[in-house]
């Protein structure tokens, strides 16, 4: 069939690349499973994305000096809740009719300014490319 026919598609053609920064000990997981969703955070529970840039950082932060990865993907991020520069920790856009959530993330993880964060509801929306 035609890829780009069904634009909820793990695959779909107009997705954005967007990164996610793990420590190493996560990859053999993730290689197998895929991204997990987080149980919480800014944005409530979801698998969070970031660009590159910012995903570097947070790799390094998150890894500790024991190893980091930068996890390159395609994600359609379909109906986004954009809160600025607010949260919205309970999730609320999630069983609002959104696919995820954007917000710029306040200074952290060693990046010095507010960066673009995203949050995927569902990790089949996504793929390690």
């Amino acid at each position: 069939g035609n890829k780009d026919s069904d634009h909820r598609a793990k695959n779909c053609t107009s997705g954005v690349e967007l990164c996610h920064g793990t420590k190493m000990e996560n990859i053999p997981g993730i290689s197998k499973e895929g991204l997990f969703a987080s149980k919480q955070g800014r944005l409530g529970a979801g698998i969070y994305f970031t660009e590159e840039q910012y995903a570097k950082e947070i790799a390094k932060f998150r890894g500790q000096g024991k190893g980091r990865c930068v996890i390159y993907c395609t994600v359609n991020l379909g109906n986004v809740k954009d809160v600025g520069n607010g949260d919205d920790s309970n999730g609320t856009w999630a069983n609002n009719g959104y696919n995820s959530c954007k917000a710029m993330h306040p200074k952290w993880a060693g990046i010095n300014s507010s960066f673009p964060e995203y949050c995927l509801k569902d990790k089949k929306k996504c793929r390690i490319i």
